[in-house]
């Protein structure tokens, strides 16, 4: 089974999908809170506090179809990282393309929260599904070291593909990171932007694996990749 993972702007050019045409509905929140203060598909100890200030509020919109459709004029707005909540089944294929036509980011087979770090502007959605499908797009602001308190440790449980944060990582810390098997798990670290800058786990599992380092981020997203099987993860300061 081909499986892609997100990929950045950056990164490697996803090929499109050729999607039938149609329009899916959307719904927005403007009152969203991050996705690990959400809990979604995971369990968090510890974890974030989000100061109230003139950060702007996360915004989640909420596009849902059946079968494959495109879905055009899907805006962001902020320019903090941008996920991408997938419930379709197993089956469901994402593309995503920018104003020029360009693929920008794109998922094979996927259910659970995925991140990348798409820039303001207007998106293009190519989905392929069997079903129906809901697909919800969090935008979060860029987050400053003075708008998290975290309390660590941070302990994090979950089954499924998730993103959790921001945290603040100012100062040296150590990562332990276990996964109970699938045939790849990923652990990837991302800056207050969404940019990938650290992945210390890629490949099959199960996996257990303790890392200390000390970053020159402050404030950091963590990302988990899983086709199957459980994940732990506890962030200590070192």
């Amino acid at each position: 089974m081909n499986r892609r993972q997100w990929l950045s702007r950056g990164g490697l050019v996803v090929a499109g999908l050729v999607g039938a045409s149609g329009i899916a509905s959307a719904t927005t929140d403007p009152t969203a809170r991050p996705p690990a203060e959400r809990g979604l598909r995971g369990h968090v100890t510890g974890g974030t506090t989000v100061r109230s200030g003139d950060t702007p509020a996360p915004v989640r919109t909420t596009y849902s179809g059946s079968g494959s459709e495109t879905v055009d004029g899907v805006e962001v707005n902020l320019d903090g990282p941008t996920a991408f909540l997938i419930d379709g089944g197993a089956d469901l294929d994402l593309d995503v393309f920018d104003a020029t036509g360009a693929a920008v980011a794109g998922i094979d087979n996927w259910a659970g929260l995925g991140v990348t770090d798409l820039d303001p502007g207007t998106y293009r959605l190519e989905v392929a599904a069997a079903g129906e499908w809901t697909i919800t797009l969090v935008e979060t602001p860029v987050y400053e070291a003075d708008d998290v308190a975290t309390a660590f440790p941070v302990g994090i449980e979950g089954s499924s593909s998730n993103v959790y944060g921001p945290f603040d990582f100012s100062g040296e810390r150590s990562l332990t990171y276990s996964a109970s098997g699938g045939e790849r798990t990923v652990l990837s670290l991302q800056t207050a932007s969404g940019e990938t800058f650290f992945t210390p786990v890629n490949g099959p599992g199960p996996v257990e694996t303790t890392i200390e380092f000390d970053v020159a981020e402050e404030v950091v997203w963590v990302s988990v990749f899983v086709v199957s099987g459980e994940y732990s993860l506890s962030i200590v300061a070192a």
